[in-house]
């Protein structure tokens, strides 16, 4: 398996906050709860349907998610963890990739940017305009990216325990980067 699993934050995690609370349940890889917050991951599910109408292969999906206290209103995020070959045809590698709502639909989640799985996220990479967009650019769980990765997650983690998790102040987060096969 090229790149690193998305276990490597599970691990980081536990590591830096021992007092990090292990609530694993049904359909969990694992969860981890210190507060108010909880970060799950669910267990890799294979994809049925591999190609489908994305311009890549995905094999397998899972859903990584944290929940705060639901203070103004915002539950938290939840992105989506890929196997799959988004960069290059048959080489495979987890890619974190996030969605959100069009904002033509003028509609809004209390989870945001949320995660989907490859047949409903399918839409996103669709050159017509519908109805889920890229949140943020896929980001491949490389050792190069694995610092980044758990950093951004942690602080998101310990935000929602400390009660300042917020809504994104814009969705898409930024600029999406077209880093995947089959982008215009």
């Amino acid at each position: 398996m090229r790149g690193v699993r998305p276990d490597a934050l599970h691990h980081a995690l536990l590591e830096a906050a021992p007092s990090i609370d292990r609530t694993d349940g049904n359909n969990e890889r694992w969860a981890l709860q210190l507060g108010n917050a909880t970060l799950r991951l669910t267990e890799p599910v294979q994809h049925a349907d591999p190609r489908g109408s994305l311009p890549f292969e995905v094999v397998a999906h899972a859903t990584l998610g944290l929940k705060g206290d639901g203070s103004h209103g915002y539950q938290g995020r939840s992105h989506s963890l890929w196997y799959c070959d988004a960069e290059e045809a048959e080489r495979f590698a987890w890619c974190e990739v996030a969605f959100m709502e069009s904002p033509l639909l003028g509609g809004s989640r209390d989870i945001a940017p949320f995660a989907l799985t490859p047949s409903e996220g399918a839409v996103a990479f669709s050159p017509a305009m519908g109805t889920k967009q890229l949140a943020r650019s896929i980001r491949p769980l490389s050792t190069d990216e694995l610092e980044d990765f758990v950093t951004r997650w942690a602080d998101w983690f310990a935000d929602a325990y400390n009660g300042s998790l917020r809504m994104p102040s814009r969705l898409p987060e930024e600029e999406i980067q077209q880093n995947y096969r089959g982008a215009r």
